[in-house]
């Protein structure tokens, strides 16, 4: 059994999981727009170039998003742990995932981590990085 994320977008789908790949190391497996599917006709014209299903795996961690044509909802009431093994690695994590985000709670030493941060990146999703004590 594998356990992964799947991520609802408004139409920046495609961009958001560029910007995972890169920021946390991973490799695109799969970017499948809607044009390319059976139910093309069911969207928009404007939106069938979007993407109905992609993937990226990131260290064993499958990401998976869609965008979502009708009745989009920005994530909320869950964080996306990312655990690393270093402060060099943490501070280097969170600064590729917050670039033009908005911090919620400072990078900063606490009882349980040497560098613990919280976020939400450019795309509304909410991320945690922790450093192993």
């Amino acid at each position: 059994m594998n356990i992964g994320i799947h991520i609802n977008f408004n139409g920046l789908c495609e961009e958001a999981l560029i910007f995972y790949s890169d920021a946390l190391g991973g490799s695109i497996e799969s970017m499948t727009r809607y044009e390319d599917t059976a139910v093309s006709s069911e969207v928009p014209e404007d939106f069938r170039k979007k993407i109905v299903h992609g993937v990226v795996r990131c260290n064993g961690l499958e990401i998976a998003g869609a965008d979502v044509p009708k009745g989009y909802e920005a994530p909320a009431g869950i964080q996306i742990l990312v655990q690393v093994s270093s402060v060099s690695e943490a501070e280097k994590t969170f600064a590729a995932l917050s670039e033009s985000g908005s911090v919620g709670f400072e990078p900063q030493a606490t009882f349980w981590s040497p560098y613990y941060a919280m976020f939400k990146d450019k795309y509304g999703v909410q991320w945690e990085v922790n450093a192993a004590a």
